[in-house]
C-alpha cells in the first residue's frame, strides 16, 4: 500500500485573552479553555508524528528492496 506523505495537522488557536481587570471567573475560564486546546492540539501532533514514522518507514523499505533487487540484477548480467 502507498502511503502519501502526511500532511500537518491543524492545530486551534487559543482564545482572546481577557482584560486585565476581568473577573477571576473569566481568567479560570480562559485558563481551562487553553488547557483543553493544549490538550487537543498535542493529541493531533502526536497522531501526526506517528503518520511521518510510518511514512519513513516505509520510504527506507522501499529502497532497501531497490538496492537488493539492483545487486542481484548485477550479480545476473555478471554471467
Amino acid at each position: 500500500m502507498a502511503l502519501k506523505k502526511p500532511s500537518k495537522p491543524k492545530l486551534k488557536k487559543y482564545p482572546k485573552t481577557p482584560r486585565e481587570t476581568a473577573s477571576i471567573e473569566v481568567w479560570k475560564n480562559y485558563d481551562a479553555k487553553t488547557k483543553a486546546i493544549d490538550a487537543d492540539n498535542n493529541k493531533k501532533i502526536a497522531e501526526y508524528k506517528k503518520k511521518v514514522t510510518a511514512y519513513e518507514n516505509e520510504v527506507k523499505q522501499r529502497k532497501a528492496i531497490k538496492e537488493r533487487a539492483a545487486k542481484a540484477k548485477q550479480k545476473l548480467s555478471g554471467f
